[in-house]
């Protein structure tokens, strides 16, 4: 069982390292199976696909994305690509890391935005939705709680029965006493396997890159607000002690 990327957390005083399982030959076949399976299910469903939206847009003489903005898009991501291997290079350099992840962490909240403005476009086509269907199947089959699966649950033969157990457990963790704590894994696992199984990460290191730059940066923004929040407290302070 060898795993692409693991991460530690704390639970109370208890130190929990979980992990992606790299799944094997025979169970890469049963994702790709999955994703067909749920792809056709939508399609009879009447979900549209993306060639229909982009047929659409061909038929009025239009483009779901012009050119100029898959320029600007393109920029945005070559520009992450070089920040994020400039962070392998500068070392035990923590100051100009910190400057880097400061700079990662914008360009992705420019890509946000962008794809955010475009991605509803296709959002709601049969392959998104299968894929998204896909990347959570991957996420209860292939996590790992110190080393062993995190959603092992009975009916191992058996797809459906596994998924409504599967799904039984995701719901308990994310509802019960330890829902913060639990919703943060998850979002976390979920990240990390669609950045698997959209091939943008196949070594441990690069899998530690995109970990790094996406949740060191949400860790200094956060920061970062708290900061802003104590000065306006302060700011407000000393104001009210002028007025006194």
């Amino acid at each position: 069982m060898k795993e692409l990327f693991s991460f530690k957390d704390k639970l109370g005083e208890e130190e929990i390292e979980f992990g992606l399982i790299k799944p094997n030959r025979s169970e890469r076949d049963d994702v790709d199976i999955y994703y067909a399976a749920m792809l056709s299910k939508l399609m009879n469903m009447g979900v549209q696909t993306k060639a229909s939206v982009d047929k659409y847009y061909a038929d009025n003489g239009d483009s779901a994305l012009p050119k100029k903005d898959q320029s600007y898009y393109f920029k945005l991501q070559k520009d992450l690509a070089d920040y994020q291997e400039e962070i392998i290079r500068v070392g035990k350099d923590k100051e100009r890391k910190l400057d880097l992840y400061i700079k990662i962490s914008e360009i992705q909240e420019q890509m946000r935005k962008f794809t955010s403005y475009y991605s509803a476009i296709y959002d709601n086509t049969a392959e998104v939705k299968a894929r998204d269907k896909t990347i959570d199947f991957c996420m209860l089959n292939f996590s790992t709680k110190n080393g062993e699966k995190l959603f092992d649950v009975e009916y191992e033969e058996d797809f459906q029965k596994r998924a409504v157990n599967q799904y039984k457990l995701l719901d308990e963790l994310r509802n019960g006493d330890d829902s913060d704590f639990w919703d943060s894994i998850i979002d976390r696992l979920v990240f990390m396997f669609t950045i698997w199984y959209m091939d943008l990460a196949n070594s441990e290191e690069e899998f530690s890159n995109y970990y790094d730059s996406y949740f060191q940066s949400k860790v200094l923004n956060a920061a970062s607000e708290e900061e802003e929040e104590e000065e306006e407290e302060e700011e407000a302070q000393e104001e009210e002690k002028e007025k006194k």
